[in-house]
């Protein structure tokens, strides 16, 4: 080190000058470099110019200052894609009852086994499958259908709203008669507008072959589009068939293709697909290994077998070794996540419901109608 007073050299941490005894300056330390700019990503999809929550996708209302899925704010800097060929998207938050203790767990994903986990009685419980096709999916559909409509995005819905009576009649909207009328005058018209969801919940059970399942559910649908967990920004998707949707981030690149179940497919016309972490193509489920001499579970990577370091509810898991991502179960991450988990639907404008309205006879009884026979 050199003194800054007579220039006489010193040792590296000297105080003071050996030639002159004055103090010894130590050069300034150069500034940290600044970390470089993030590059500002244009979108390539056309935007809409309505608000999108900045954190989870679902749509902001004006009405509201914050996004009712998740409480965050709308994105200063984008809102929603606009839909392309009639296909949007509706966030999901989907509950079921337990016919045991009443509660309800969350159901993350289109669960077509008729089994998920009741987080308060820490077992598998069954569920009605039928509430997918006969209620959640067509009030999805519909929502997302109406949502667009709203927006002047999509063209204007029927102005019939038939009575309940008519609907009862109509094989395929029988189980939501009762509904129907009030959400198509009051609800369903506000939707994007002044009210960011529609929510519908059900009380009940059914009988079958394989015992009593639970019929009660709760489920919350927000139109909106699914978002880069990492960037935030608006993953691009493509279709290459009805089922399977191929998600790529613009800004980190994170591509992942989601398949959905087929049974579901076949059962509501009203779904393209599901995206979700349990629907992505060949990710494997972690395994669960019994520890010698306990009740306690070992949570194992499928890949190499190492134990997983789990972080509470999240049912992502990172392995540290491999760095393979597996899905945790229900059983062990849904022990403390009692709130459901957003996850998507793909679904197709017009819907099914707003098809049946749009038919000649469509809010007529028989002796109404003149093409009665």
């Amino acid at each position: 080190m050199q003194c800054s007073s007579c220039g006489a050299p010193n040792d590296a941490g000297a105080r003071f000058c050996s030639s002159c005894g004055r103090p010894v300056v130590a050069p300034a330390a150069a500034a940290p470099a600044a970390a470089p700019p993030r590059a500002q990503v244009t979108p390539n999809y056309p935007q809409s110019g309505l608000r999108m929550c900045a954190s989870c996708g679902a749509n902001v209302p004006p009405s509201t200052p914050t996004c009712g899925a998740c409480g965050a704010a709308p994105s200063p800097n984008l809102s929603l894609p606009m839909p392309q060929h009639g296909v949007n998207w509706v966030l999901m938050r989907v509950q079921f009852g337990c016919v045991q203790c009443g509660e309800k767990s969350p159901v993350n994903h289109l669960d077509v086994d008729g089994r998920y986990f009741c987080v308060s009685c820490q077992q598998d419980r069954q569920f009605d499958v039928d509430l997918w096709h006969e209620k959640i999916v067509p009030l999805a559909a519909a929502t997302g259908d109406h949502f667009w409509s709203n927006t002047r995005i999509f063209p204007p819905w029927p102005t019939v709203v038939p009575d309940t009576d008519w609907f009862e009649e109509q094989e395929a909207w029988s189980n939501l008669a009762d509904a129907l009328p009030q959400l198509l005058s009051e609800f369903f018209p506000r939707i994007g507008i002044e009210r960011p969801r529609l929510r519908a919940e059900q009380e009940g059970t059914v009988m079958s072959a394989g015992g009593v399942k639970t019929a009660t559910y709760k489920v919350e649908l927000y139109p909106g589009h699914p978002l880069c967990p990492q960037c935030k920004l608006p993953f691009e998707v493509q279709f290459p068939e009805r089922g399977r949707a191929v998600i790529r981030c613009p800004g980190c690149g994170m591509t992942e293709a989601h398949r959905t179940p087929p049974e579901a497919l076949a059962k509501c016309p009203d779904v393209l697909a599901a995206l979700a972490p349990d629907h992505v193509e060949g990710r494997a489920a972690a395994r669960l290994e019994p520890k010698a001499g306990t009740a306690a579970l070992g949570v194992m990577c499928p890949q190499c077998g190492s134990a997983l370091q789990l972080t509470p509810g999240n049912r992502l898991c990172k392995c540290s070794y491999c760095g393979t991502s597996s899905l945790v179960p229900d059983r062990v991450a849904g022990a403390t996540a009692s709130e459901p988990a957003p996850w998507w639907l793909a679904v197709y404008s017009p819907s099914t419901l707003r098809r049946t309205l749009l038919a000649p006879n469509a809010g007529k009884k028989p002796a109404e109608d003149p093409d009665w026979d």
